[in-house]
Formats: C-alpha cells, sequence, structure tokens
C-alpha cells in the first residue's frame, strides 16, 4: 500500500514537462533534479523515474547534490544554473529540496524562466504552485496510505479477502487544477 517511487519519478518528469510545453510550447532545454539526500534509496528511485522520462524526451538532465541544508542547497543550484543557463526545469523530490529552488526562483527573478516540480507537499510548495512557480507536486496520500492498510487488514482478518499485491495511494498529481482538493485533504486528514 502506497507509492511506487519509480513510477512517482516518472509521473511528476511527464507532468511537469507536459505544462511546461503548454506554457513555453517546446520540451525544456535542459533539466536537473536535485537530490539531497543522495543514497536515499526512495529518492535515488525517484531521480531514476525522472532521468528515464528526460532521456527518452532527448532533455538533457542529470542528478545534482544539492544535501541537506537549504543554504547550501540554493547556492548549489544557483552555480548549476550559472554553469547551465539553458536549465529551465528544477525538479526535486522533497521539501528539503523544494523549498531552496523555489526560494531560489523567487530570489533571482526566474519565474517564467525555470519552472519547478516535486515530490511530496508543503505549505510553500502549495504557495508556489498557486504562483505558477512550481507546475507539479506529486503527493503520496498518506492518510490513504493508512486508511488502506486497516481497510484491507479488516477484510482479510473478518472475511478472508485477500488483498492485491498492490494498492497504490498515488502518485496523486497536485497543479493549479487539483490543489483545492487536496487542500481539503491536508484540512481533513492532517496530510497529503
Amino acid at each position: 500500500i502506497g507509492m511506487d517511487e519509480r513510477v512517482a519519478g516518472e509521473v511528476l518528469a511527464k507532468e511537469t514537462i507536459k505544462r511546461f510545453k503548454n506554457i513555453v510550447g517546446r520540451l525544456p532545454k535542459r533539466a536537473v533534479v536535485g537530490i539531497h539526500q543522495p543514497g536515499l534509496i526512495c529518492l535515488e528511485m525517484r531521480t531514476e523515474g525522472i532521468l528515464k522520462v528526460c532521456e527518452e524526451l532527448g532533455i538533457p538532465c542529470e542528478k545534482l547534490d544539492i544535501t541537506m541544508d537549504p543554504a547550501k542547497g540554493m547556492e548549489i543550484l544557483k552555480s548549476y544554473l550559472a554553469k547551465h543557463p539553458d536549465t529551465e526545469l528544477i525538479f526535486t523530490l522533497g521539501p528539503a529540496g523544494s523549498h531552496p529552488a523555489i526560494q531560489l526562483i523567487k530570489e533571482q527573478g526566474l519565474k517564467g524562466k525555470v519552472y519547478h516540480g516535486c515530490i511530496d507537499l508543503s505549505d510553500k510548495i502549495l504557495d508556489a504552485i498557486r504562483e505558477g512557480i512550481t507546475l507539479v507536486a506529486i503527493s503520496q496520500q498518506p492518510a490513504a496510505q493508512a486508511m488502506y492498510s486497516v481497510f484491507t487488514a479488516y477484510l482479510y482478518l473478518k472475511y478472508g479477502i485477500l488483498p492485491p499485491e498492490r494498492i497504490p495511494t498515488g502518485p496523486a498529481v497536485v497543479d493549479k487544477e487539483t490543489i483545492d482538493i487536496i487542500v481539503k485533504q491536508i484540512e481533513t486528514t492532517g496530510g497529503a
């Protein structure tokens, strides 16, 4: 019960690139994946999914260690953009990477030039979606994970119903179109 991390990376890349193309009229020239904890398997799997989609579409994209330190992360991304000024998409894998990326786009006046896509949510990420900085965020919907776990256990114990091998709760795409329902989910369940 939960989200397949590779699939989440693939969906993030496809959905962000689709929205970028709708805005700009073409594929991005370059993308980068800011990974805040290299070696952490779930983040590496998310990265693999993103890199796979970018490679299939012919978009240069690489993984960049941005550390857990937001100030360092912002400086690392700033240096990357200076070295690769054709970068138009920044992907991040959680709030620890998303917050510095969003701040960089704001502080450097890059809104409308560099776009962001990420996995997981926070208030800052939701605000960035509303502002048009973050095109897509992926939610694993933790409340659904908890509810499906209890429901599945109940059905098994009460009726002997065998659960399917996988019950996905994400990737759920959060963008300007779906943000209101996600906010309702956060307000009523405590997370999304």
